[in-house]
């Protein structure tokens, strides 16, 4: 085998296990999520989400690369994504650092209020640009064919859900709705994972 063939199927594994493990993480991390600002867990919890949104953004781009970025459709995703994750590392630090130092300093309830929203509007964004991505790389996927193309029809069906279940008002990004669609999203990183692993693309 060409030794540029077996460095890319390398990288490919590579990438596919460090997304599979920061998706397993990501759960992981977001089951021990505080429900207040005083937790001593606030910033480590966020802290490492927003490490393991990286490690998932190199995994995602590793994927986006294989399907070929001189798509144009395949480096739209992408950008989206990149969106999704600039969003969720600004709802994590706001949420993690920020708000929690101001309630240090004793700042009123409308400060802590506008955070907050900045917080939710960060956190939606992010989950329906992340679930166009996942939308357009499953259908990317339907175009490979064989176990790919299952995959494919579970991402579409992942990506419709995450929003589907914002949009009608069935989950909000609370601790517990979050948890619900992380999963989700955390769901497609394993797929995703095992596409990159059997580097078929």
């Amino acid at each position: 085998m060409d030794q540029t063939i077996k460095d890319a199927r390398t990288d490919d594994r590579t990438a596919g296990a460090a997304l599979a493990l920061a998706s397993v993480l990501v759960v992981a991390v977001m089951a021990h999520h505080p429900s207040n600002f005083e937790s001593e867990l606030g910033r480590p919890v966020h802290a490492a989400m927003i490490v393991l949104i990286v490690v998932s953004w190199a995994g995602y781009a590793r994927l986006a690369g294989r399907f070929g970025l001189h798509r144009f459709s395949v480096l739209f995703s992408l950008a989206v994504y990149t969106v999704a994750s600039f969003a969720n590392i600004l709802a994590g630090t706001i949420n993690g650092f920020v708000t929690p130092a101001l309630k240090e300093l004793n700042v009123s309830g409308d400060v802590l209020r506008m955070c907050w929203e900045i917080n939710q509007a960060m956190a939606f964004g992010a989950v329906y640009a992340a679930g166009a991505a996942i939308t357009i790389w499953s259908v990317q996927l339907l175009r490979v064919g064989g176990p790919e193309r299952i995959i494919g029809m579970a991402g579409i069906g992942i990506g419709a859900a995450t929003a589907v279940l914002l949009l009608s008002g069935t989950l909000s990004m609370d601790v517990a709705g979050a948890l619900v669609i992380y999963a989700l999203e955390a769901l497609f990183g394993l797929l995703a994972a095992a596409v990159l692993w059997r580097s078929r693309l």
